[in-house]
């Protein structure tokens, strides 16, 4: 199972102004419904057709109604398995 989500990141080695942003990802589930991977870059919304390009951009805005996903705690997590 997937979902989009959005991610927090935090790169202290960037400009103090773009140190922090966030960006929707695709999150990947296993079967315990525990985050298992996620697209490395952010993604936008696609399709092709004008109704796919929607029905993305819709499954996109969900993200916003679940929590913001902090980036360093899923690497800590990822790296203790």
């Amino acid at each position: 199972m997937w979902n989009n989500r959005i991610i927090h990141h935090h790169d202290p080695k960037r400009s103090e102004h773009f140190c922090d942003w966030y960006e929707i990802h695709e999150v990947f589930y296993n079967d315990d419904d525990k985050i298992e991977n996620w697209t490395e870059d952010g993604v936008g919304p696609f399709g092709n057709t004008l109704e796919e390009l929607r029905s993305s951009y819709d499954m996109m805005a969900e993200s916003f109604d679940l929590p913001v996903l902090e980036e360093d705690e899923l690497e800590k997590q990822a790296a203790s398995k």
